[in-house]
């Protein structure tokens, strides 16, 4: 059996483990944590990364740069008269 989007990505870095990401997710929305505090406190946090699915203490998130967001401009909008 096969789970879509598993495995190692064949472009670009290695994806995150599933676990990590729905973990990181409900921390975010639990806390409301902006991306920035959300890797700051799980880097700090021992409970928060066995939560995760860490084996062990890690004091930096894996691949952290994959977790950040953009932030996109507003789109402007023309009024038409």
């Amino acid at each position: 059996m096969q789970v879509a989007g598993a495995g190692v990505s064949n472009r670009g870095r290695p994806r995150l483990p599933i676990r990590l990401m729905v973990a990181l997710l409900y921390l975010k929305h639990a806390f409301n944590l902006s991306d920035e505090e959300l890797v700051e406190r799980w880097s700090e946090n021992v409970v928060w990364q066995f939560f995760s699915g860490m084996a062990y203490y890690t004091p930096k998130l894996p691949n952290a740069d994959s977790i950040r967001v953009e932030r996109k401009a507003p789109r402007r909008r023309h009024l038409h008269m």
